[in-house]
């Protein structure tokens, strides 16, 4: 008994940590996460990271301290694996904001990557706030917020710009003149490096021994500037302003285009710093192509739903294309090309529908269906009593036109992602967007059992392979542990239930995957879907209580 209580008469007495003993534990902790990489243990120590990080912050008000508090609540906003909630996440990002601005005010916004972080942390935000728009237009504040991620992406260029200017200069001295005459390269430009002195900080007394300061650079590995980082950050503003572009669109035309103009002028100036002045670098011609699909979607909302309007919206769908498919040429293992080429088929594949028919998705399908059946019975009755030496295509009504032409849209937006597939065979969510697509094909042949049952097998198969490659267990014995992304895990286990609810025998499949898909808090919202589970598996008595 003695001894339990000299134990808590120590414990109690135990000196509270010092700031350096709290970065230093945040370090350890967080070198620990970094071993990990990502699940729960991971996830653990970067917390215990955080809770140190901000413990240390009630004790001293620091630059470096704030900078990398603000950095790891947004690496942990954005963890996967495993995920936080909606709003926990939004929590963690509107802390990791207010703390790299705080960092930034402490050091007079030296430090590049605190405002390249904060940026990111302002446009994740954002986006979230765009996946859940109900209304037509977004919180004034939001753009306010961007505004200030566009500022702050403009002066970490520079920080970048002028130290990587620094760094040639440095080497250029350090050959000394008459350096060329000994067949020295002087052509640094696209070569040189320089260890971010931003990430000094300057509101803190360092001793003249060079001591490094507590909890900034040891925590942090130091980058060097390289063309690549400049890169990196005028792709970033790209498409922060694609973005910002696209969601200004209802708000204000004339914005919105000049966010746009913006955007592709960032991208025109990584021209100078590429390895080779004739290949793009793919994250480049990624952003290129993003922005032209993000200009082609507001011509395409601003313009009248008619064939004759198509030609502009569709010139810059062609464009971005073209530009897809030449990141393929460059990079031939970028599997973002193709996979973007595939979300790209897809979204021209619906704007043509919905210029020829009013809507798209399952209302649209419908009424092309309708529209070819009352086509094909017009035909039948001798409505079409053309020769018969005219070109089959002539005698084909617009609707069945429509039908051929959406069939070859959506084929061709197959390929690219099995391409995609190909180039990376362990890419989840290429194998679901594949899964969805395969399955919304099958509204194009509603006549044509044979081709859906060979449409909703390769749909399963799929999905069944997104499901394989994070790791999910179908077994109903076993637990549904979290996975790389819950995300993509519960739409592939609800595609593969409905894409076996209309093959003959697979029943006790669909339970399966409906089960661990509702393990998986899955919820059934999207009635809109093109495909709808079969006949047979609603009239299931089961099926209602699982749904």
């Amino acid at each position: 008994m003695q001894r339990n209580k000299d134990k808590g008469k120590k414990k109690s007495e135990a000196a509270p940590l010092s700031f350096d003993q709290l970065i230093d534990d945040a370090v350890e902790s967080e070198e620990k996460g970094e071993r990990y990489k990502d699940g729960e243990k991971a996830k653990r120590f970067f917390e215990a990271a955080a809770e140190n990080y901000a413990a240390a912050s009630a004790l001293t008000r620091d630059a470096a301290c704030e900078y990398n508090l603000g950095r790891i609540l947004l690496l942990l906003a954005e963890f996967k694996f495993p995920a936080y909630p909606p709003q926990q996440r939004k929590r963690l990002l509107l802390d990791s904001i207010a703390r790299l601005r705080g960092a930034i005010a402490l050091d007079n916004a030296s430090n590049a990557d605190c405002l390249f972080n904060l940026a990111q942390a302002i446009r994740a935000r954002f986006e979230d706030e765009l996946d859940d728009l109900d209304g037509p237009s977004l919180n004034m504040k939001l753009f306010e917020d961007a505004l200030e991620a566009d500022k702050a992406l403009d002066a970490a260029f520079l920080i970048q710009r002028e130290d990587l200017r620094k760094a040639i200069e440095i080497k250029n001295e350090a050959c000394g003149p008459g350096c060329g005459d000994h067949g020295h390269d002087h052509s640094h430009t696209n070569k040189e490096t320089l260890q971010n002195d931003s990430t000094q900080d300057s509101s803190m007394d360092q001793d003249d021994g060079g001591d490094e300061e507590e909890g900034f650079e040891v925590v942090t590995e130091e980058t060097p500037i390289t063309n690549e980082t400049l890169i990196e950050t005028l792709v970033a503003h790209a498409s922060l302003l694609t973005l910002v572009g696209s969601a200004l669109l209802p708000v204000s035309k004339d914005q919105a285009e000049a966010a746009f103009i913006r955007a592709e002028a960032k991208l025109a100036e990584t021209h100078v710093f590429w390895t080779d002045a004739a290949v793009e670098p793919s994250d480049v011609g990624l952003a290129r192509a993003a922005l032209l699909v993000a200009q082609g979607e507001a011509v395409f909302e601003m313009s009248p739903k008619t064939e004759e309007a198509s030609s502009a919206w569709t010139g810059l769908f062609e464009k971005a294309s073209a530009v897809l498919d030449h990141v393929l040429v460059l990079h031939p293992m970028c599997a973002e090309a193709p996979a973007d080429k595939g979300d790209l088929q897809c979204t021209w594949a619906e704007s043509v529908m919905t210029c020829a028919i009013g809507s798209s998705g399952a209302p649209g399908f419908e009424a092309l269906a309708n529209s070819v059946a009352a086509e094909n019975q017009l035909a039948q009755s001798g409505g079409s009593s053309s020769s018969s030496s005219a070109p089959q295509q002539q005698q084909q009504g617009p609707a069945t036109v429509l039908l051929v032409t959406l069939r070859q849209m959506y084929a061709a937006a197959a390929a690219s992602y099995k391409t995609a597939q190909t180039i990376e065979p362990g890419k989840a969510n290429v194998s679901c967007r594949l899964g969805d697509l395969e399955a919304t094909r099958t509204a194009l042949y509603p006549l044509d059992t044979k081709t859906r049952n060979v449409l909703f097998n390769n749909a399963a198969t799929h999905y069944k392979r997104a499901i394989d490659a994070l790791g999910v267990s179908m077994n109903l014995l076993s637990v549904q542990k979290p996975c790389p992304d819950d995300e993509v895990a519960r739409t592939a286990l609800l595609g593969l239930a409905k894409a076996l609810s209309h093959l003959d025998g697979r029943e006790g499949d669909v339970k399966t995957a409906l089960v661990c898909w509702k393990r998986r808090e899955g919820e059934l919202s999207d009635s809109e879907s093109a495909i709808y589970f079969g006949e047979r598996v609603l009239a299931l008595e089961w099926f209602d209580k699982l749904v």
